[in-house]
């Protein structure tokens, strides 16, 4: 969700993207309960990413930080300007899409970038930064998650012929692997179903 505030002495908008509001309802308010009000600061930012304040009385404000772009009656009238605006805000609505469709699969985090300029691109120069919110809510999904990531990224390795690999981080990292879904099979017994506990020790799967 993108907020355009207009300036009709200046002809022109500020245009602020609301990506940490997202950050802010799910994690909720001091993680264990919900805010009695979220309120939106424009042009503000806090030294803690990302810049989600939480207040005593229950309040919760979300620092919207500066204007992810400024608009002009000049640069209306330039295409090529128009192009560039356009594609700025398209970025800044992909990290939206994102983590929205990443909460409704139960990937409880947001992207967005940690720093950016008005105007700029958001991933031009700047790193994306993920900020997770740990609300006890979650544990299950997080858990379900977890189990099917690992058995698919075994079945991956697998298929990619890694598994005999002395490179790293294959040689390292599938021990530990292996122990993970070994613990996988106790907390989801569901995960059998489609990866048999003989297939961890490279027997071949009959089925």
């Amino acid at each position: 969700m993108l907020i355009c505030i207009a300036d009709r002495d200046a002809i022109s908008m500020d245009i602020y993207s609301t990506w940490n509001l997202l950050f802010g309802v799910l994690a909720g308010h001091t993680v264990t309960k919900t805010a009695t009000k979220i309120v939106l600061r424009l042009d503000q930012t806090s030294d803690k990413w990302p810049h989600v304040r939480d207040l005593e009385d229950g309040t919760q404000e979300i620092l919207l930080g500066n204007p992810i772009a400024h608009v002009t009656h000049d640069d209306i009238v330039d295409e090529a300007r128009t192009q560039e605006l356009a594609a700025v805000l398209a970025a800044w609505i992909l990290f939206d899409r994102l983590n929205i469709v990443n909460s409704r699969a139960g990937l409880h985090w947001v992207v967005a970038p940690q720093f950016y300029e008005t105007n700029d691109m958001p991933i031009l120069n700047n790193p994306l930064s993920v900020a997770g919110y740990w609300n006890p809510k979650n544990l299950d999904k997080c858990k379900h998650n977890l189990v099917i990531s690992a058995a698919f990224l075994w079945g991956t390795i697998g298929a990619a012929g890694l598994m005999s690999s002395t490179a790293a981080p294959w040689a390292e990292g599938i021990p530990p692997l292996k122990e993970l879904l070994r613990w996988c099979y106790e907390i989801d017994p569901s995960i059998r179903n489609f990866l048999p506990e003989f297939r961890l020790d490279g027997a071949p799967d009959t089925r």
